[in-house]
């Protein structure tokens, strides 16, 4: 073979390289993208029936999970769509466009940039109470279940604390518990006063009135964040206390009662919490709370003395009779 045939020959081997190479590109393309086509946008429009448009909506669930979209592909759905979620559409309609937002944000999360502020004002502004398991759904998925906040950081928190009643009645109450734990871990630098004080407020009202095992230790789970990541307002201290008194005297929840409060002692506040269970203890109104009683003592002889005499607190056994 002459070495002009050799180098025909290696030339072509080249050509076929890179044309199976641009072609398995574009296969991978292919499998991982999905073009929001003009037939699409047309099924998807205002103009089209609503119910083709909710077909529509439904056969595009599974391929926003699946495939990524285009730049500009979720603010263009969300266009052509947010007309569903209005109050005059039907209960079903309204389901099927927050159940697919739900699952856009799941499938284009990394995506979402600036629509997630948008997403955050639907969660907020949308009212209707048959689609409250809706919302709170779409905030888990846009928050990464209280993870990530971006965007709105400023208004989750006050947001939250004028919600959770609505959730509570709702009966959801749990996954919600669950979202505020990830909240406070994640973002307590971003969470203000007003959040700490609202969330112990209603913590102390769910402790009082809610049998439920799961309920009651997700409460003591949000407590049990607050000394390692957040700073404990001096207003909601007395009721913080006031819940670890109480549930202390269940057998459910009496380890973990002790390990919060056990944190609570080794935080700068060890003392003024003592102070405060000294102060119970000698306040005549709480004379018939024998829960309450009973729990200050256990605590204020755990932090004195200790399990086999080994004192928490750095102070005297004596200050708790002055």
């Amino acid at each position: 073979m002459s070495s002009k045939d050799k180098d025909n020959n290696t030339f072509n081997k080249l050509k076929q390289f890179f044309r199976i190479t641009k072609t398995s590109g574009a296969t991978h393309r292919d499998r991982n993208y999905f073009p929001i086509s003009a037939e699409l946008e047309r099924e998807l429009q205002p103009e089209t029936p609503v119910g083709q448009r909710c077909k529509a909506l439904k056969d595009l669930s599974e391929d926003v999970i699946k495939y990524r979209l285009e730049v500009d592909s979720v603010q263009l759905l969300w266009h052509l769509t947010k007309d569903l979620i209005v109050g005059n559409k039907s209960t079903e309609q309204r389901h099927v466009a927050l159940n697919f937002y739900c699952k856009l944000i799941k499938g284009q999360y990394d995506n979402l940039k600036l629509m997630r502020a948008q997403f955050f004002r639907v969660i907020v502004s949308h009212e209707e109470p048959e689609d409250i398991a809706y919302r709170l759904e779409m905030l888990k998925s846009l928050t990464e279940n209280g993870k990530n906040i971006q965007y709105f950081e400023k208004e989750i928190g006050s947001f939250l604390v004028q919600w959770i009643s609505q959730i509570d009645q709702a009966g959801l109450i749990v996954p919600l518990l669950e979202l505020i734990v990830n909240l406070v871990k994640y973002n307590a630098a971003s969470l203000e006063k007003n959040f700490l004080v609202g969330i112990v407020n209603y913590i102390f009202d769910l402790t009082c009135r809610v049998e439920d095992t799961q309920t009651i230790l997700l409460s003591l789970t949000v407590l049990d964040c607050l000394p390692g990541y957040a700073i404990i307002p001096n207003e909601i201290l007395t009721l913080f206390i006031v819940i670890l008194c109480r549930t202390v005297n269940r057998e459910a929840y009496c380890q973990t009662s002790w390990k919060i409060m056990k944190n609570l002692f080794g935080t700068a506040l060890g003392h003024a919490t003592l102070l405060t269970m000294c102060n119970i203890l000698n306040d005549r109104t709480f004379y018939r709370d024998e829960a309450l009683l009973r729990g200050a003592i256990f605590h204020t002889n755990m932090g004195l003395w200790g399990v086999s005499g080994s004192a928490i607190l750095n102070c005297p056994p004596s200050i708790v009779l002055t």
